[in-house]
């Protein structure tokens, strides 16, 4: 291994988004991330109220918009498998096992976020897997899996660490499987957009999506500390920042060309064809989201 595989090697699972996320969510556990997952007014908020906006197209309403999409394209299939890729305690799974009896599983590198969810979702305990995604390959096999769900994970990632993931995904997705990639996606000027939005956004590298920006559930959770408990921390968590690698569309498009995954052409959705399954809007904190539809060569 010569230096520069090693420099590259030693990046992944070390870059500053993975850093901060960690770090943050650490710090915040207790007072927030547990409490907003399971509360059963934001899991109904997910599953049926509209808290997606500006899309590109009419009808995008919360993830479950997705997860029917990826649900109808499965729907002719026998014995569906499938894995959700950096799961954290999310109902997703529970969810797809009790309603079409498919055998999903999901992985995550923050082990206390898979305990929670065993314990949330004791039908499906042995579905929810503590795996260091960074440093290890999904223990499945190749061209194993009906499809693949990503959302809101490569956010936390460099390149690096995204194209090491896509590799992973398109090595376990058999050939025609589908690819649900949902994640935070760069603009192109976001100084207008912080204008137009009031949404606070730090712009470090414009060109390679490096953003911090104001995470409006977090200052919220903050908002319930002390200024005692926060006296090590920067000013910028302090004030709600938060550090997010934002991707443009485009670039995922290329890096997962060469991964064998091409995205969905004459696409419909709401009786309506689309000529790619893009979907472009902001999400419920007024961040620009993207949810794309590859599938497997």
């Amino acid at each position: 291994m010569n230096s520069n595989d090693k420099n590259l090697t030693d990046e992944i699972g070390n870059s500053i988004y993975q850093r901060e996320s960690k770090n943050y969510y650490a710090l915040l556990r207790d007072i927030h991330t547990q409490k907003f997952t399971f509360n059963p007014k934001r899991i109904e908020a997910e599953r049926t109220k509209k808290r997606y906006f500006n899309g590109n197209v009419e009808g995008i309403n919360n993830l479950y918009t997705f997860i029917d999409l990826l649900c109808n394209l499965l729907k002719d299939k026998n014995n569906v498998n499938g894995v959700d890729y950096g799961c954290g305690n999310h109902f997703f799974i529970s969810d797809l096992r009790r309603a079409y009896g498919w055998d999903v599983v999901g992985y995550d590198s923050d082990e206390a976020a898979i305990e929670s969810a065993k314990i949330e979702y004791p039908d499906s305990k042995d579905s929810y897997i503590y795996l260091d995604l960074l440093k290890n390959r999904i223990p499945l096999p190749d061209e194993s899996q009906d499809f693949v769900f990503c959302n809101a994970v490569i956010q936390h990632f460099s390149d690096a660490e995204a194209d090491y993931a896509f590799n992973d995904i398109s090595r376990i997705l058999k050939p025609g499987g589908i690819f649900v990639l949902i994640f935070k996606r760069n603009i192109d000027n976001w100084s207008e957009y912080s204008k137009k939005t009031g949404l606070e956004a730090k712009v470090l590298d414009e060109r390679e999506g490096r953003i911090k920006i104001e995470d409006k559930s977090m200052r919220v959770a903050l908002h319930k500390l002390s200024i005692e408990e926060m006296t090590d921390w920067g000013s910028d968590i302090i004030q709600g920042l938060r550090i997010f690698h934002f991707f443009s569309i485009e670039k995922v498009m290329a890096m997962l060309k060469f991964k064998n995954l091409k995205i969905l052409t004459d696409f419909e959705f709401n009786n309506k064809k689309m000529e790619k399954a893009i979907f472009k809007y902001n999400s419920g904190k007024e961040i620009p989201t993207a949810a794309l539809f590859f599938r497997k060569d």
